[in-house]
């Protein structure tokens, strides 16, 4: 419920401030991960596949996401410049949106692809 969450969030995030303390985080919300953890660990049927800063890994993503509607679904494009995308935007016939990478994104292209090829 939204309210525990709240808590919790609260509750971990006064233990990030103190010193010498690792605190262990389960979550199925990259949101969650993203703004608690100093680190995230993806893992893929028990095997641990990417570990990182959450910022590290949006940024080696890269920070700006174009979504781009296909008539097969949705396509995602990544880009380290805004310049960048904003040009893929100008040139591209599709609808598009512009928008910031998440780690959610990260974990679809890591660990998200793998699971779809089984």
């Amino acid at each position: 419920d939204p309210q525990t969450r709240q808590l919790i969030w609260t509750v971990i995030s006064g233990f990030r401030k103190a010193e010498d303390m690792t605190v262990f985080l389960t979550t199925h919300y990259m949101e969650e991960a993203e703004t608690l953890c100093d680190r995230v660990g993806f893992m893929c049927d028990g095997v641990l596949e990417e570990t990182d800063a959450p910022r590290s890994m949006i940024e080696m993503l890269g920070r700006y996401t174009v979504d781009e509607v296909c008539p097969g679904g949705m396509k995602n494009h990544y880009f380290h410049r805004k310049e960048e995308a904003i040009q893929f935007l100008s040139d591209c016939p599709q609808e598009t949106s512009l928008r910031s990478t998440t780690l959610e994104d990260v974990f679809l292209e890591k660990v998200g692809r793998q699971l779809e090829r089984r």
